[in-house]
């Protein structure tokens, strides 16, 4: 009944996952307490949250998130998609340990694909017709050496990753900015059902039909970053939307890596993103095969995930 507690907590107002993450930690939590009903839930939080009392005093609104979660399970039974709460033990571990976790997951595919040594590719949904070329020779060298590799299904390098995993049948994971029954965007939808098909795994944070929103791009990026061991970046501009999830890897501690070169004609405005990341010591520069080489074995050599546990794993 975790997941039905978390779905619940989450369409209510004010309850984010900072607030939900105090109540699923601790020696008493949502699990150990064994809820099975809204009014049993109702209670607990009031217990442990005084601020439950005055925000949310009409038990009619715990009734209907509670009737909403039972619905969006059978939703989710009927389209294959897991519910992944904090704490079970198919979560993926590398995302236990980040800033800001997720509370759960939705997640359609292979779940074992989620535990494997993976990279973030990501980059422009317009890449250059280079990026392009660069984009798929180091994506397959990627593949090669055996790491799974993370995207968001977005339209142009997100695609080309996942295309190559497909293609390759090495398992792809794809982040979404929305519901894993709402794709976007809705012009990769084959490609998604391709992902499933060959090992890979959709991803979201969201209820199955939930709209995409735009702080929702930017909350899966941390996703993106935080599952895999490392960040390739084939083309950005400064303002692009993979600056965030560099930023996000950062703070994550997570290794970055641009395509980039030293040749006058390469600087373009739409690579001024890896021109940054590599001028600035934030990140590996790329020139060939053999320095992708070296970084992916620096990410072999690291350890799967950080010692510093958020979650505790429940059996």
């Amino acid at each position: 009944m975790i997941e039905t507690c978390l779905i619940a907590l989450l369409g209510l107002p004010g309850f984010g996952r900072q607030r939900i993450r105090k109540l699923v930690t601790g020696s008493e939590n949502l699990r150990s307490a064994g809820i099975s009903n809204a009014k049993e839930l109702f209670e607990f939080v009031c217990n442990k949250d005084n601020r439950a009392l005055g925000e949310q005093q009409e038990y009619s609104l715990w009734l209907e998130a509670w009737e909403k979660a039972e619905s969006i399970l059978q939703e989710c039974q009927t389209h294959g998609i897991c519910v992944l709460g904090a704490g079970s033990i198919k979560f993926p571990e590398r995302l236990k340990h980040i800033p800001n976790p997720p509370i759960l997951l939705f997640a359609k595919g292979n779940l074992a694909s989620l535990q494997q040594r993976s990279v973030a590719i990501i980059g422009t949904r317009t890449p250059s017709v280079d990026a392009l070329e660069l984009g798929k020779l180091y994506s397959q060298q990627i593949l090669s050496a055996g790491f799974a590799v993370v995207s968001g299904l977005a339209k142009g390098c997100d695609t080309l990753a996942h295309q190559l995993s497909v293609a390759k049948k090495v398992p792809t994971i794809a982040f979404l900015p929305s519901g894993i029954l709402n794709l976007y965007p809705k012009s990769n939808a084959k490609l998604a059902q391709e992902i499933c098909e060959s090992g890979g795994c959709l991803l979201s944070e969201y209820i199955p039909r939930a709209e995409p929103q735009k702080y929702f791009f930017v909350e899966r990026d941390r996703l993106q970053s935080g599952l895999a061991q490392g960040v390739f970046v084939i083309e950005t501009d400064l303002d692009g939307g993979s600056m965030h999830t560099t930023k996000f890897a950062r703070r994550q501690k997570r290794k970055l890596a641009c395509i980039y070169s030293r040749e006058q004609n390469w600087k373009i405005p739409a690579r001024e993103g890896n021109s940054y990341l590599v001028a600035s010591g934030q990140a590996t520069a790329i020139f060939s095969t053999r320095e992708l080489d070296l970084w992916l074995q620096q990410l072999s050599d690291a350890p799967l995930a950080d010692s510093d546990l958020l979650f505790p794993s429940f059996s």
